[in-house]
């Protein structure tokens, strides 16, 4: 009898989400009467820049941004001609493409219990979002490959806003992100994040193939990545030509959640 040898290995494709070089911040001011949001940023005392808005009548959503600001804990201080009736988030990224950091802004506005976005992006390219609303209930990030970054309320007062801001990986189709909240008017903003370097390393462990009754059942884990995209199976016999065993990507973290533990049955040896 003769005996071969199939060697397995795997392919594995990332989401890059340690999230692209700057500071950025987001206002949401609102009130009883049409917000006009806010005057001036700064980021360490050196002003920023507005990049896009949104405004639903008593609400308004800014995304301000500094490229390459300075590395340490610096204060973001935010300007407006209403104070009181207003809230904000901020965050500093690295890896970003400091050419083009930005890519194109998307922006809805609604009245209702669940804001939703939709925006382009591409694959090792995260998206950054923020929505305001009127109210006090601080918002729930709803979509499914969304981390939520930050919320904040002005719970006292007359004119009382909430935002929140989250990150999600990019993808080769158009990403839909969402919050819930108490029924309100609402505005939201979303940029996806040119990164410098495409982020693509998975570190694969454990990879074990067990010959059955029915074929040979591979398993592996990636010690819980995740934002990455997932995996296609390969087979080689005898240190032969490596075929390919998957036609549909293994789902990853990005998109099957919070698994670490993957497996694929090769039912052809």
């Amino acid at each position: 009898m003769i005996r071969r040898t199939a060697l397995f290995g795997l392919l594995a494709a990332a989401l890059g989400m340690s999230v692209p070089s700057g500071a950025w911040a987001a206002a949401c001011g609102g009130g009883t009467s049409a917000c006009s949001g806010s005057s001036g940023v700064t980021y360490n005392g050196v002003a920023m820049t507005l990049y896009g808005a949104a405004t639903n009548g008593t609400v308004r959503s800014e995304l301000w941004y500094l490229v390459a600001p300075p590395a340490g804990t610096y204060n973001v201080v935010v300007t407006a001609p209403v104070p009181t009736a207003l809230t904000a988030t901020s965050m500093s990224f690295t890896g970003v493409n400091q050419a083009t950091p930005l890519g194109t802004l998307g922006s809805a506005i609604g009245t209702g219990t669940t804001p939703s976005l939709t925006t382009s992006s591409v694959v090792g390219e995260p998206i950054f979002d923020v929505v305001g609303a009127v109210g006090s209930t601080t918002p729930v990030v709803a979509g499914t490959t969304q981390t939520v970054r930050q919320t904040n309320n002005t719970a006292s007062g007359v004119d009382t806003v909430v935002i929140g801001s989250s990150t999600a990986p990019g993808a080769a189709t158009p990403v839909t992100t969402s919050w819930t909240l108490a029924s309100a008017d609402w505005a939201y903003v979303a940029v996806p994040i040119h990164a410098s370097t495409a982020l693509t390393d998975v570190a694969v462990e454990a990879l074990t193939a067990t010959r059955g009754a029915n074929g040979v059942l591979v398993e592996w884990h990636d010690g819980y990545e995740p934002h990455s995209l997932g995996f296609y199976v390969y087979r080689s016999d005898g240190g032969g030509d490596r075929v390919q065993l998957n036609a549909d990507v293994i789902a990853g973290g990005a998109l099957a959640g919070t698994s670490a533990a993957f497996s694929w049955t090769d039912a052809t040896p």
